[in-house]
Formats: C-alpha cells, structure tokens, sequence
C-alpha cells in the first residue's frame, strides 16, 4: 500500500469520528437539576400555599408532607433549580391553566407576569423572600442571594414597576 493510500485510509476513520460526533451532538443529556415536587409544582404551590412545599419542595424530599431537615439539599447546590426559578414557574404555570392573567380575578391593573408575581408575593400567606430565606436555613453553604436579589428588583423597586419588565426573567434554568 502506498504512502497515499495509507493517508487516505486515516482520512476516512478519522472523517467517519468526525460524522459520529456530529451525529450524537444534541443527544447528550443536558444537566440533570432537582426539580420542584409535583404537588409542589404548576401551580399548585400559589394555589393552595402548602408549608411542607414551603420548607422544602424538590423531588428528592416528600413534597407537601414535611421532609426531614437531614434529608434536604443532599446533593450539589448547582443541582437543584433555584427558589426563585420554582417560584417563577409556578406562577406561569398558574397564569396558563387559569387561561391567562384576565381569568386569575386579580385586580385590573395587574396586567403581566411580573405584576402577578409580585401580588402573590406580597399576598401570599408568606412574602417569597421570607420563603427563600426559610430555605437557606436548612442549606448550609448553599447561597440563595440571587433568588432574593431578583425579587427584591422585580418586586420592590421605587416607583413600582418602573423597570419596563412585564415578562417574568429566568435566573439560572429554565424548568
């Protein structure tokens, strides 16, 4: 075999790695987060305030029955999804199964995400921070600042609303 024909033999495998690659791009799992628990999730939290749900409301733990202190937050915190983006969610997913914010009987002038987020968190019988901060006492070395952070900038900036936000912003993930 020649020179030449040897070269093109290497060619080929490594043109045949090179459309393997391509093939499995995208089939890769993406990273895995902790998720919020069903009956923590899609609305139900906003719905009916759950304080298990409250206290702790991944799937790793027992959703709305009450998960033991020493069983929260096992893994990694860039594994679970974050307070702020579970509220998030659970908010959105309210507003689309109550058929849109009209549907939700809120007051007139609460007109986009950011505002029905922000009622719930100002009505709710626990303010989101408050919530947040619950959390961050049974997660030692966990920081949950840029969950706060955000609420406080979306909820309680002066004037009220005066940021131009009406969509809700993903933090870290999206759920």
């Amino acid at each position: 075999m020649s020179d030449k024909a040897k070269n093109q033999s290497w060619y080929m495998v490594g043109l045949v790695f090179v459309i393997l690659a391509m093939a499995l791009v995208g089939t890769i799992p993406s990273k895995y987060y902790i998720k919020p628990a069903q009956e923590c999730s899609g609305g139900e939290f906003m719905q009916t305030y759950d304080e298990d749900c409250a206290d702790y409301p991944y799937e790793d733990g027992n959703g709305d029955s009450a998960t033991p202190v020493n069983q929260r937050f096992t893994q990694p915190q860039d594994h679970y999804v974050s307070p702020y983006d579970w509220l998030r969610v659970d908010v959105q997913s309210l507003i689309d199964k109550s058929g849109g914010i009209p549907s939700l009987g809120l007051p007139g002038s609460i007109d986009n995400e950011v505002k029905v987020f922000c009622f719930f968190d100002a009505n709710g019988a626990q303010d989101f921070t408050t919530i947040i901060n619950k959390l961050q006492l049974t997660a030692p070395g966990f920081d949950f600042s840029a969950s706060t952070n955000l609420i406080l900038n979306l909820c309680y900036t002066f004037p009220p609303y005066s940021h131009g936000i009406t969509e809700l912003p993903v933090l870290f993930e999206e759920v």
